[in-house]
């Protein structure tokens, strides 16, 4: 599993990947905080990656916070990436 950020995660499954989104919630009976996963599955890491990236900067309300939240999500998508591909690497050593 590769966890991008609090809210995102990807994992390898037998098809492809499967992209978890971690919704922030509130439970109306007890009132506490809740975190519950929605999946989607891609094919690629690549499209996962891209569908989160996508997901996310979609909150920005002008340019510039476009430009921050893609300058940001971008750079934890890559970090991610990065620490995957450091594991396969020593994986295969």
């Amino acid at each position: 599993m590769i966890k991008i950020n609090e809210d995102w995660e990807v994992e390898r499954d037998t098809y492809g990947w499967t992209l978890t989104y971690w919704r922030k919630g509130i439970n109306p009976k007890t009132k506490e905080p809740t975190r519950n996963p929605t999946k989607s599955y891609h094919g690629t890491l690549a499209q996962a990656l891209l569908y989160a990236l996508d997901k996310n900067v979609g909150e920005a309300q002008n340019l510039q916070e476009l430009q921050e939240l893609l300058t940001v999500k971008t750079e934890e998508v890559i970090m991610a990436a990065n620490r995957r591909q450091r594991r396969v690497e020593i994986a295969d050593a």
